[in-house]
């Protein structure tokens, strides 16, 4: 006789020996000829060996050697037994309208989808437990036992053991293979799982399930599909079957995979399909024979979608990306390409990221140009690198995270000048460049002290540009004291040593050292600070025209910065708090005759706002600034006082020079009677920023030159953003310079203005244009404009493009440029690729705000 008593209810029960129990607990419920016609609810957990014999629940008790007889179960312990909770019931796999959607779901769905799956969550006690830790429950309208190994179940078949679930029309229990088979209408889930199919067999020994003409749905990464039969083992991976594979919404089929086997593995987060075509609506469009994709954020080696383009310049060019997924914080990715007019070229790019560090490097190498010939500005010339190897190499390193010291490098060389302009992104940046930065640094922090070394170098990617000079190395020693909460120390000591690629070129080392004492007070009403700084300027020369070796200056100054807080609140409706900020800046150097001192790393600073309230026109350290100049200036702002949002700031500041500075940068007349324009003896600056609400933004800067009566430079800037959907920026820049001098174009003009924005229409349909004018020459530099159509399964963007391709100096543009007219496309499938794009890196490059919509 077989009894299942209270005690044996709270122990605990191992996967492999729980279908036994329920089929004994089944047994004693009936004898083998007859079907109880009440409604069965059970529970079983009992603690037991795996060599359970299917007749018995207490442990280690021998078989019988007779045939087993069965007696009715005490009443009792139908009083203790639970009944198994239902699973929730699939409607259209999980899929949930946007309009049905909570507000705390839509915001985790994309704006242009038009729902979403959501996992219905479980509600019953066991629901968050581990299956081998969790009791089996299950229930069904009617019971019977067909033999002594085997029991069926009728009516809406409820199985339960922790966070799994399984409900089927019937089921039938087989002690002896450990087998449960399910029949019709065969619902299984999991946390992230639904599987539905017409029938299914569960194996209680290795816990597979087994499904045939199965129906899948991955919540998490919205993968469905159907399938001949799907496999899921023990270690939660899925073989899938003569199966298709999408992400579309469940009316929607635009695109799928159709294969012959995908292996999903939950675990480590990617797909692999094997033998796949790509059918867009029915029609087969590619074929891989082997693909992997992570189906959610995390990584896995495998191929990449392929990009292919074509182009006068390279002609037929493609690129297959091969991922390798080295370790949790090491990948490759090795980028083999295919260019007709060109070669073969092989790319790679490594990446590592520690607790301490971060890494990054790139490489390229192209064999052999093939092209004889290269188009610039649309005229075909010979080229100059036929047959020639072509490179590119590039390091970015950071390390040192949360330790007193940091270490980095940013270097990047090229073969050739045109490396970027043949071989990279014809709409890049990168094509712009004027040189390429080759910088490394090293800094130590302990407790006041700063020390560091740095080298600089750089590579010139442009025409008549001069050679830079090389910073190799650059030490320093930096120091801050404060005493007292008044007064402060710095101490600024740099030794830096210059070398040129022209040996006739002056060259050598400089020592700078600057110390500064102030005396500072700071309150909520205002602040007061004089400093006093000495400073020292020496070289040590080699080569060059100069006469004097060991040239030197020392120059004392004097520095005083006051200004005063002041604030009234209940402005308009006594929301706002006003505030009233006049400021005072006074700096007196002394010039000091530097015409003998190199020009290494330094230039005139462009005037602008806040240097008005510094004390060096000079950007570098080649240069100590004779100065005589007031500064007086004035902010008020106005202050939302519930969120603390500044809703506007207006800025005004006029300087004075008491007495014109003289030390220039260069020695030629010209440049000389440049300096004195620059110089700026009497400026008026304006700055202004209003938010006057969340979805515009102002910015105005300008330079007025009182002494001259003109306009230096004026910027405005005017930003729209509604809640992501629509974006309009417009840039207006201006910077007059004096006018031709000496029959020579010392200078020239620059105004310019850029207007870009996007447009969503019902949240699907994006219009996006940029207009990038010069007043200056009267041409387009740039303009595009394009649309993209976006929902939860694929993406289509169009864009045309009209551009220049520069090849010159900022500030000396070429007259005669020729722009070049593109018509770009592409399509993106939701769960094949990601959202960089070449027209996305376009568009995010160009478009301010652009890409902050949820992304494809």
């Amino acid at each position: 006789m077989c009894r299942i008593t209270d005690s044996t209810l709270r122990h605990g029960l191992k996967w492999d020996t729980k279908i036994g129990l329920i089929l004994c607990s089944l047994i004693c419920f009936s004898h083998a000829s007859k079907i109880l016609a009440v409604e069965t609810n059970v529970n079983v957990n009992c603690n037991t060996k795996n060599t359970l014999s299917f007749n018995y629940c207490k442990e280690d008790a021998p078989p019988p050697a007779h045939k087993t007889e069965f007696s009715t179960p005490p009443t009792n312990l139908l009083t203790n037994i639970k009944e198994a909770p239902a699973v929730k019931a699939s409607k259209n796999l999980d899929w949930i309208p946007k309009e049905v959607l909570t507000a705390a779901q839509k915001n985790y769905v994309a704006a242009y989808c038009s729902g979403a799956y959501i996992e219905p969550l479980p509600t019953y006690p066991d629901s968050k437990l581990d299956p081998a830790k969790a009791a089996i429950q299950f229930s069904a309208k009617k019971t019977e036992s067909l033999d002594l190994n085997r029991a069926k179940l009728e009516g809406d078949v409820q199985i339960s053991q922790g966070y799994r679930q399984v409900r089927s029309d019937e089921a039938v229990f087989d002690q002896a293979s450990r087998k449960v088979s399910l029949n019709g209408n065969v619902q299984f889930r999991e946390p992230g799982l639904l599987l539905l199919g017409s029938e299914a067999e569960l194996d209680s020994y290795n816990r597979e399930v087994r499904i045939k003409n199965a129906t899948y749905l991955l919540h998490e990464s919205a993968v469905r599909g159907s399938a001949r039969q799907l496999t899921r083992n023990q270690d939660s991976r899925i073989l899938i079957e003569d199966a298709t594979y999408t992400t579309c919404d469940p009316s929607d089929n635009a695109w799928q995979l159709i294969t012959n086997k995908i292996h999903i593995s939950q675990t480590e987060g990617f797909a692999t399909i094997e033998n796949a075509r790509l059918e867009v609506g029915k029609i087969p469009i590619f074929f891989f024979p082997r693909i992997t994709f992570p189906i959610d954020q995390r990584r896995s080696s495998g191929l990449l979608f392929p990009t292919v383009h074509m182009n006068r310049r390279n002609g037929l060019d493609i690129k297959q990306p091969i991922y390798w997924n080295l370790a949790p914080n090491l990948d490759a990715t090795l980028i083999p390409r295919f260019m007709s007019e060109r070669g073969i070229a092989f790319g790679m790019e490594v990446r590592r990221l520690s607790g301490l560090s971060k890494t990054i490097t790139i490489n390229s190498l192209l064999l052999k140009d093939r092209q004889a010939h290269y188009y610039r500005n649309s005229i075909k010339e010979p080229s100059d690198y036929f047959k020639q190897n072509r490179y590119l190499t590039s390091i970015h390193h950071q390390s040192g995270f949360g330790k007193p010291w940091s270490f980095s490098i940013d270097a990047t060389k090229v073969s050739d000048k045109d490396y970027f302009l043949d071989l990279g992104d014809e709409f890049h940046s990168q094509n712009s460049l004027t040189h390429l930065n080759q910088v490394s640094s090293f800094s130590y922090r302990h407790e006041n002290w700063m020390f560091g070394i740095r080298t600089e170098d750089y590579q010139v990617m442009s025409d008549n540009i001069s050679e830079n000079y090389a910073l190799l190395p650059q030490i320093s020693a930096n120091a801050h004291y404060r005493f007292s909460n008044l007064f402060e120390i710095d101490a600024k000591q740099v030794f830096s040593r210059f070398i040129h690629p022209k040996k006739n070129q002056t060259q050598g080392y400089r020592h700078r050292l600057d110390y500064t004492l102030s005396w500072g007070t700071e309150t909520l009403r205002g602040f007061f600070k004089p400093s006093f700084k000495l400073s020292y300027l020496g070289y040590s020369l080699s080569e060059g025209n100069t006469l004097d070796r060991d040239p030197s200056v020392t120059a004392p100054s004097f520095s005083l910065d006051a200004g005063i807080f002041l604030e009234r609140k209940g402005i308009m409706t006594s929301k706002l708090t006003q505030t009233l900020e006049p400021r005072i800046f006074y700096v007196k150097r002394a010039f000091k005759d530097q015409s003998q001192l190199p020009d290494f790393d330094t230039e005139l600073s462009q005037p602008t706002y806040d240097l008005l309230f510094q004390d060096n026109r000079f950007i570098g350290d080649d240069r100590l600034s004779d100065l005589d100049r007031l500064s007086l200036a004035v902010t008020s702002r106005l202050i939302e006082e519930k969120s603390g949002r500044e809703i506007l700031s207006a800025s005004i500041a006029h300087a004075v020079h008491f007495t014109p500075p003289l030390t220039n940068l260069h020695k030629s007349a010209l440049e000389n009677e440049l300096n004195r324009f620059e110089s700026n003896d009497s400026l008026l600056a304006l700055k202004v920023s209003s938010t006057l609400n969340p979805n515009w933004r102002i910015n105005t800067n300008v330079i007025y030159d009182n002494e001259n009566h003109r306009l230096n430079n004026a910027y405005l800037g005017i930003r729209s953003n509604y809640k992501n959907n629509r974006s309009i920026s417009l840039a207006y820049s201006y910077s007059k310079y004096p006018s031709r001098s000496y029959n020579t174009p010392a200078t020239q003009n620059i105004e310019q203005i850029d207007i870009s924005g996007y447009f969503y229409y019902k949240e699907n349909l994006n219009w996006v244009s940029k207009l990038n004018y010069d007043f200056t020459n009267h041409r387009i530099l740039e303009v595009y404009s394009g649309l993209e159509y976006k929902n939860c399964c694929w993406s289509f963007s169009l864009l045309a493009r009209r551009g220049l391709q520069r090849d010159d100096l900022v500030l000396f543009p070429e007259e005669d440029l020729r722009a070049e007219n593109s018509l770009l496309f592409q399509i993106q499938f939701k769960g094949l690729a990601g959202d960089n794009g070449h027209i996305n890196s376009i568009l995010k490059e160009g478009i301010h705000g652009y890409g902050s919509k949820n992304s494809f």
